[in-house]
C-alpha cells in the first residue's frame, strides 16, 4: 500500500473556491484504478494550506494515475 501527501498554499481567502474545484473535478472523477482512498484536508494554523492524501494498492498504479491524460487535462491546470 501507498499513500502520495502533497500540500501547497492557495491564494488568500480561496479556500471555498478550491475546495469547489477538487470535488468537482478529483472526487468526482470516475473510478481509479488501483485508488483506495483519497481526502483533503485543511491546515488548522494556516487556513491557505491544503494538504491531499490518497492511497494506493501498488507504486504503479499511482504512478499510472498521475501520469494520465485525465491528470493533465482535467486537474493540473
Amino acid at each position: 500500500m501507498f499513500m502520495r501527501v502533497t500540500g501547497g498554499h492557495n491564494r488568500s481567502g480561496c479556500w471555498d473556491e478550491y475546495e469547489a474545484t477538487y470535488r468537482r473535478y478529483v472526487e468526482q472523477h470516475a473510478p481509479v484504478k488501483g485508488l483506495i482512498a483519497r481526502w483533503l484536508a485543511r491546515s488548522s494554523s494556516d487556513p491557505d494550506l491544503c494538504i491531499t492524501i490518497s492511497l494506493w494498492q501498488t507504486l504503479k498504479e499511482m504512478e499510472a494515475y498521475e501520469r494520465s491524460d485525465a491528470v493533465k487535462r482535467e486537474i493540473l491546470p
